[in-house]
């Protein structure tokens, strides 16, 4: 296989990654993007610390607060949750809505009610996991702990979670997985140890969801609890027990499905404002370069696609900052090709073939491409680290368009003008 046969499975297989995820949540019926509060609308929901009597509700109770319900509500931070302090005691939650393309957008009732219920719990119930000796007396599923006479010693808690993520069992049903921190994945190993053949039981909230034989020890502090789950319980439970306890009891004073902030005019403006900009620069690049316009404009296509596809795949959560760090990244994809062509023509200005002048172009315009997106992703990753909410969907949106742009200017753009200029010998079309 030669280089250019391996560049075109490189792309073949990139492009085809990326569409993916985007086919199969169309034919689903899901939105093939999420969108985010401001362009979708979401859930809004208002929430008051309720701390013990005579107990002031502190800052620190309140930024604990809110970090703990971006851990359940937004664990990988790529949902666009906005959650802010008001006054000094209540704490403001709008979460994107989750919903299915062509479901109702508005109102209290069906699937809306439900995404209202489903962030309240999400948000308002703390995960007791236990982890139970029961000797050799297994206990029913379902079985309450609180209503035994026997008192069963407790080996490990969800206290000792140093992770936990949905995943599937043996035969492909949804259960959670989990990980110990060191001390309690050394208890766990040492009772495991100890009592093989023994019964172990596993209790949520005092209820037992499964009562495993123990077969060897298990060490390394990871495994899966099996319980009867579905997809959507394994993700809310895992997310529970990863975000932890919430630092001050609190009450719901108000709950709502919302519309987009935004609204549908400026939606649509902005649209088409989008449509129109990239229009434009494609007829700018055909009129300026040519052929290499030409090349650039395929390319450029082909890099909305696949950006627009790995942003499905990744899940994120798109907003109108976000659509912003977009563009920016199709800048920066424009701005590697316009560095490419010049390079390109002043090569043949120089009196080169038109293969070597396409090699010595690339060679030279490679480091200053590198340079330039270098240094915007590492500005986009400080961005990401530290911002929140929809500064992080910007960083992230850039990111992802900043490496694809610099895949599409090193793989793509190079393929297709190798091509053309093999088929296409005429130097006046390329200067």
């Amino acid at each position: 296989m030669n280089q250019r046969q391996a560049n075109l499975l490189l792309i073949v297989a990139v492009v085809i990654i990326a569409l993916l995820q985007p086919i199969y949540r169309y034919t689903n019926n899901f939105d093939i993007i999420t969108l985010g509060l401001d362009l979708r609308g979401g859930v809004s929901v208002l929430l008051k610390a309720v701390p013990p009597a005579g107990q002031p509700v502190t800052a620190d109770d309140l930024s604990g607060l809110i970090e703990v319900i971006r851990n359940r509500v937004d664990p990988q931070g790529q949902r666009e949750v906005t959650i802010t302090r008001v006054g000094t005691d209540r704490v403001l939650v709008q979460v994107p809505s989750q919903r299915q393309a062509g479901e109702a957008e508005s109102g209290d009732t069906g699937e809306g009610k439900s995404e209202v219920d489903q962030i309240l719990k999400l948000i308002g119930d703390t995960a007791l996991l236990e982890f139970i000796d029961v000797g050799d007396n297994p206990l029913e599923d379902g079985f309450d702990i609180t209503e035994s006479e026997t008192e069963y010693p407790i080996i490990v808690t969800g206290k000792d979670l140093n992770n936990a993520f949905p995943t599937r069992d043996s035969v492909g049903r949804p259960a959670v997985g989990f990980e110990f921190k060191p001390a309690g994945a050394e208890a766990f190993g040492r009772f495991t140890q100890n009592n093989v053949n023994r019964y172990m039981a596993i209790a949520l909230d005092k209820k037992i969801i499964s009562c495993p034989v123990i077969r060897t020890a298990i060490w390394g502090g990871k495994g899966i609890i099996e319980g009867g789950f579905n997809v959507q319980s394994a993700t809310l439970l895992a997310q529970q027990l990863k975000g932890g306890a919430l630092p001050v009891p609190v009450m719901v004073l108000e709950s709502r499905v919302v519309g987009p902030t935004l609204g549908k005019e400026s939606i649509d403006t902005s649209m088409i404002a989008g449509i129109a900009g990239f229009v434009i620069i494609l007829l700018v690049m055909l009129a300026m370069y040519r052929l290499p316009g030409l090349v650039a404009d395929i390319a450029l296509i082909l890099y909305v696609l696949i950006t627009l596809g790995f942003l499905s795949l990744l899940g994120v959560t798109l907003t109108l900052p976000g659509i912003a760090g977009f563009i920016l990244s199709i800048g920066m994809a424009i701005d590697a090709n316009i560095i490419i062509f010049e390079r390109f023509k002043e090569e043949l200005a120089w009196g080169k073939t038109l293969g070597a002048a396409l090699e010595a172009a690339f060679a030279r315009a490679w480091i200053a491409i590198l340079d330039g997106n270098l240094t915007t992703l590492i500005a986009a990753l400080v961005l990401f680290f530290y911002g929140t909410g929809p500064v992080k969907g910007f960083a992230i949106t850039l990111s992802i368009g900043i490496l694809i742009s610099m895949f599409s200017a090193v793989f793509v753009t190079r393929f297709i003008l190798s091509l053309f200029t093999q088929a296409v010998k005429k130097a006046s079309l390329y200067a």
